[in-house]
């Protein structure tokens, strides 16, 4: 009995971890971008090929979303040069969860060419090629961007806690 309660306690923990809310900032570049939403990632029942529009982002401009850690949103250019997912989810890792309470997955959806993202100012950057997803443990108020070949930003990602004021 004892080891049920457990058990049940140990569920309903991880269950407030793993729906943590968070706030997402779309920014875009020079390009009109689309995003979509794509549900909980972890429901067995999601169906990956199905999304919600939730707007668009003009150029220069952004888009800001409100969301649960496991889920996650396409974003996709006009011109559809550019098309990524973004899943956010909470770092249960306990060495580093307090510097960095996030992991991001980014993944490049093109089929036909890789596409650049710069991690930091501080010259960190990241081919991603065709298909493949990166996950980096990241903090609030940190950008992603994701670059053309000219280097031109064409989508930034940041995330803040939900109970930030200042987006």
């Amino acid at each position: 009995m004892r080891s049920i309660l457990c058990f049940l306690l140990l569920s309903v923990f991880a269950a407030s971890v793993s729906a943590e809310d968070v706030v997402i900032d779309f920014r875009a570049g020079a390009t009109k971008l689309g995003v979509f939403y794509q549900g909980n990632q972890e429901d067995t029942t999601l169906d990956l090929e199905v999304d919600a529009f939730k707007g668009f982002v003009e150029p220069y401009g952004h888009n800001t979303q409100y969301m649960k850690t496991g889920e996650a949103f396409v974003v996709r250019s006009t011109d559809f040069k550019l098309r990524v997912k973004v899943i956010v989810w909470a770092n249960t890792d306990y060495t580093s969860k307090d510097e960095r309470p996030y992991k991001i997955t980014l993944k490049n959806l093109l089929m036909d060419e890789a596409v650049e993202l710069k991690l930091s100012d501080k010259g960190g950057y990241q081919w991603i090629e065709e298909g493949i997803y990166v996950t980096h443990m990241t903090d609030v108020q940190h950008d992603f961007e994701f670059r053309d070949h000219a280097g031109e930003t064409m989508l930034a990602v940041r995330l803040f806690h939900a109970a930030e004021q200042d987006l």
